[in-house]
C-alpha cells in the first residue's frame, strides 16, 4: 500500500518527469528525421548528378567512336575512289558520277558499296576510261549478282571480254548477256564460263567469232562433259589448226572433199562457226565408224582439239540455238537499258533509231516501228546500222534482229516473245535479290550506302580538325628544338596532372569524411533516442519498485514458511526411499537362499542316475551355459551362442527327440537359477552403492535451503542473538545454516 499523501506526490512527480522526458524524446526524433531526409536529399542530388555525368560521358564515347568507325571504314572507300581517279583520268564531275553510279548499283542489288567501288576500279585497271566504267558497272554487278561472284572478278571478267573482243563498254552487255543465256541452258555455271572464255577469247576473236558464239560454243561443251578451262583450251585448240592451214588439217580435209575456201569468205575471215561445223557435220557423216571420225577430227583439230571438235559436229543445231539465245539476251538488254537513259541520250537514241523513244518504249513498240521502216523501203544492212549505233548492239546481234524483221513474217509481238524469252543476267540478279540471303545483303548494301554518305556529312568538319592539328604538329614535327621542348614540357605536365589528381582526391575524401559525418549525426541522434527512452523505462520500474518496498513484509515470512514446510516434505521422501532399498535388498537374499537349495536338489537327483547321469548332467550344464548367454547376450556372444545350439539340434535327429524335451525342461530351470542367482548376488551390493547415493542427495538439498533463507528474515533474526535458535521451523534451520557455512557464533 502507498503512505498516504506523499505517496501521491511520489508518483505524480514521476509521471511529471516521464512526461517531459516523452516530449524530449519527440524532439529528439523530429531532429534525427530532419537530418536523415537532408541526408537522403543530398544522396539522391549526389546520385543524380553521377548519373547525368555518366550518361553524357558514355553518349559522347559512343558518338566520337562511331564517327571514328565511320571515318576508318569509309575512307577507304576514298581512298578506292581516288585510284579510280587515278587510273581513268577521270575529272571531278566524273568521279562524282561513278560514286553515284556505284551507290546506285548498291541500293538496287545485293551488291555492297565497297564491292561495286570495287567493280569501277577493275574496270578502271582494264583500261576503261571513266564514263566506260560508268556504262559498264551496272551489267556487271547484274553478272556477279547471278553468278555470285564478287563484283570485282566479275569486273574483270567483262573488262577483258571487252577487250578481247574489241567491243565497247556499253556493249558490255553482250558479255554479261551471253554468259547469264548460256548458264541458264546449259549444265555449268558461270564461273566455269569465264575461266574457258579466258583461255580462247583472244584466238576466237583472232578467227572471227562473236562472243556470243563463243560463250554458246563453251557451253554445249559444258553440257557434253567438257567444262571449265578444259573446255577453253580444247576450243582454243580447234580454231588454232582451222585458221592455220596446217598439214595435217588439209589433208584431213581433203579426205572430206573440202578446202580451207569453204571456211572463210571473200576478206578471209571465218565464217560463222555454226555454218563451219554444220560443213564438217554433212561431211563426216560419209564416214563409216566412230574410229574413222575420231582420227579424223584428231587430223583437223589435233588430239586436244578433238575432244571439243566432235561434240560441235554433232550438236550443229543446239550451237546455233545457243548462239541465237546469247544474241537475244544482248537485245534484250540494249532494249532494257532505255530506262535508264537520260534526256539526252534518249534524243540521241531516237535520232539514230528514226524513230520516237522514251523510257516506257517495250521491245513490241520498236519491233513495230522497225517494221515499219523495212515497209518504208529500208534494206536489211541499213536496219542493222541503225541498231548498232542507236541501241549499241554487236554486229551479230544487230543483223539477228535485222534478219528477224525483214526476212520472216513473224508479228512484233512474236518476235518480242521470242527476245523476251531468253534468261538474261538481270533476271537471274533479280532472283538472287528475292532470296532471304539476297535480301540480307541488300540490307547491308543500304546501310554502307548510308554509313558512306553519313561518313560524306562528317568529313567537312574532320578534315578541319585534322587539318588545324596538321598546322600545329606539322610546324612542330619540322622544328627539333621546338618537339625536344614539348617533351619536356610533357614531363611537367605530367607531375602539374599527377598534384591535380591529387588534389581531387583530397576533395574526394574530404567530401566522404563530410557524408560519414551526417551519417554519424543521425547514429548519434538515433542513440539519444534509444537513451532517451531507456531512461523512460527504467523510471517506470523505479516506480513499480517503490510499490513493490510498501507491500507487507508478512507475505515474505508466509512464503518462507511454505518452502520450509516443502523442503521438509522432501527430506522425508530420501528417508523413504532408502528403507525401501534396504528392505528390496532382503528381499533378493532369501531369493538367493531358495534358488541355492534349489540347485542342490537338483545336483541330488541327477547325481543317482550314474555314468548316463553324469553325461546328461554335462551335457545340460552346456545347454544351460549356452541359452544363459543367448538369453542375456553375456559380452556379446549371444548369436555365437545360438549357432552352437542350432548346431547341436540339427545333429540330435528323431532320437534324441526325447532328450530335447528334458533338454528344454532343463533350459527354463536353468535360466530360473542363472537369473535368480545373479540378482542374489548383485543384489546386495546394489543396495550397499545406492543407499550411500540417496544419502549424499539428501544433505545438497539441505544444505541449499538452508542457504536460501531470505536475507531479510535472516538479519530479523541475527538481531535476538542465540535466543533465535528458539524459534520453531526457522531456529533450527538457522542452526544448521551456520553449521555449514561456518557463520555461527563460537560458543
Amino acid at each position: 500500500m502507498l503512505g498516504g499523501s506523499g505517496g501521491h506526490r511520489t508518483v505524480a512527480t514521476i509521471f511529471t518527469a516521464k512526461d517531459r522526458a516523452s516530449g524530449k524524446l519527440s524532439e529528439v526524433e523530429k531532429s534525427g528525421d530532419r537530418a536523415r531526409d537532408s541526408l537522403e536529399e543530398t544522396e539522391q542530388q549526389l546520385d543524380s548528378v553521377s548519373t547525368a555525368f555518366a550518361a553524357t560521358g558514355a553518349a559522347t564515347t559512343a558518338l566520337g567512336g562511331s564517327i571514328a568507325l565511320l571515318t576508318n571504314r569509309f575512307g577507304r572507300l576514298d581512298k578506292q575512289f581516288q585510284t579510280i581517279e587515278t587510273t581513268s583520268g577521270a575529272t571531278a564531275a566524273q568521279m562524282e558520277q561513278i560514286r553515284e553510279a556505284a551507290k546506285g548499283v548498291s541500293t538496287q542489288l545485293p551488291v555492297t558499296l565497297a564491292q561495286s567501288t570495287e567493280a569501277a576500279k577493275q574496270l578502271s585497271f582494264a583500261g576503261l576510261s571513266a564514263s566506260e566504267s560508268m556504262a559498264a558497272l551496272s551489267e556487271t554487278s547484274q553478272l556477279a549478282v547471278a553468278a555470285n561472284m564478287q563484283a570485282g572478278q566479275a569486273a574483270q571478267t567483262v573488262a577483258r571480254s571487252l577487250n578481247a573482243f574489241q567491243l565497247e563498254a556499253e556493249q558490255s552487255r553482250a558479255v554479261v548477256g551471253a554468259l547469264g543465256s548460256t548458264f541458264a541452258s546449259s549444265a555449268t555455271d558461270i564461273q566455269s564460263l569465264a575461266q574457258g572464255l579466258s583461255n580462247v577469247q583472244a584466238t576466237a576473236n583472232a578467227a572471227g567469232l562473236s562472243v556470243a558464239e563463243t560463250v554458246g560454243s563453251l557451253g554445249l561443251l559444258a553440257s557434253s562433259g567438257l567444262a571449265g578451262s578444259k573446255a577453253g583450251t580444247s576450243l582454243n585448240a580447234v580454231l588454232r589448226r582451222l585458221t592455220s592451214g596446217s598439214g595435217e588439217a588439209s589433208k584431213a580435209l581433203d579426205e572430206l572433199g573440202l578446202s580451207m575456201e569453204k571456211f572463210t569468205t571473200a576478206e578471209g575471215d571465218l565464217r560463222n562457226l555454226p555454218t563451219i561445223m554444220s560443213t564438217l557435220s554433212d561431211r563426216m557423216e560419209g564416214v563409216d565408224s566412230q574410229a574413222e571420225k575420231i582420227r579424223i577430227a584428231q587430223q583437223l583439230a589435233g588430239a586436244e582439239g578433238a575432244r571439243a571438235l566432235l561434240p560441235l559436229i554433232n550438236q550443229t543445231d543446239e550451237l546455233s540455238r545457243k548462239i541465237n539465245s546469247n544474241l537475244r539476251a544482248e537485245i534484250q538488254g540494249a532494249i532494257g537499258d532505255l530506262s535508264e537513259m537520260d534526256g539526252s541520250e534518249l534524243e540521241a537514241t531516237s535520232e539514230a533509231l528514226g524513230m520516237d523513244v522514251s523510257g516506257e518504249t517495250t521491245t513490241t513498240q520498236l519491233i513495230s516501228n522497225l517494221q515499219e521502216l523495212d515497209e518504208q523501203g529500208e534494206s536489211t544492212e541499213q536496219i542493222v546500222s541503225r541498231l548498232q549505233v542507236g541501241l549499241g548492239l554487236t554486229g551479230d546481234a544487230a543483223e539477228l534482229l535485222a534478219q528477224d524483221i525483214t526476212q520472216t513474217n513473224k508479228s512484233a509481238k512474236e518476235l518480242a516473245q521470242g527476245i523476251g524469252g531468253v534468261v538474261t543476267a538481270e533476271q537471274l540478279a533479280q532472283k538472287q535479290t528475292e532470296t532471304l540471303s539476297g535480301q540480307i545483303t541488300q540490307l547491308r548494301s543500304d546501310l554502307q550506302v548510308l554509313g558512306y554518305e553519313m561518313y560524306q556529312g562528317t568529313k567537312p568538319a574532320t578534315s578541319a580538325l585534322v587539318g588545324g592539328l596538321r598546322s600545329i604538329t606539322t610546324p612542330l614535327a619540322q622544328n627539333e628544338t621546338a618537339a625536344r621542348a614539348l617533351g619536356t614540357g610533357l614531363i611537367a605536365l605530367t607531375a602539374a596532372t599527377g598534384v591535380s589528381t591529387a588534389v581531387l582526391g583530397a576533395h574526394v575524401v574530404q567530401l566522404k569524411l563530410a557524408t560519414l559525418a551526417q551519417q554519424g549525426h543521425a547514429s548519434q541522434t538515433v542513440a539519444g533516442t534509444a537513451a532517451l527512452k531507456a531512461h523512460a523505462v527504467a523510471t517506470t520500474a523505479a516506480s513499480k519498485a517503490t510499490w513493490l518496498m510498501t507491500a507487507s513484509t508478512g507475505q515474505l515470512v508466509t512464503a518462507t514458511q511454505a518452502k520450509t514446510a516443502a523442503m521438509w516434505t522432501s527430506i522425508t521422501g530420501l528417508y523413504s526411499s532408502a528403507t525401501a532399498a534396504i528392505a528390496d535388498a532382503t528381499a533378493k537374499g532369501v531369493m538367493t537362499t531358495a534358488t541355492l537349495l534349489a540347485a542342490g536338489a537338483m545336483s541330488t537327483l541327477w547325481a543317482t542316475l550314474g555314468p548316463v547321469g553324469l553325461a546328461i548332467i554335462g551335457l545340460t550344464a552346456g545347454a544351460i551355459a549356452l541359452a544363459g548367454i543367448l538369453k542375456t547376450d553375456f559380452m556379446g556372444a549371444g548369436e555365437q551362442a545360438g549357432a552352437v545350439l542350432g548346431w547341436f539340434g540339427a545333429k540330435a535327429g528323431q532320437a534324441w527327440a526325447i532328450t530335447k524335451q528334458l533338454l528344454g525342461i532343463l533350459y527354463e530351470l536353468g535360466r530360473i537359477t542363472v537369473t535368480l542367482g545373479g540378482m542374489a548376488f548383485l543384489a546386495p551390493v546394489a543396495a550397499l552403492l545406492k543407499l550411500p547415493g540417496k544419502i549424499r542427495g539428501v544433505a545438497p538439498q539441505i544444505k541449499s535451503a538452508a542457504t536460501e533463507l531470505p536475507g531479510e528474515i535472516v538479519a530479523g533474526l541475527n538481531s535476538l542473538g542465540r535466543w533465535k535458535y528458539l524459534v520453531p521451523l526457522v531456529g533450527p534451520l538457522m542452526g544448521a545454516h551456520e553449521l555449514i557455512t561456518g557463520t555461527g557464533p563460537n560458543v
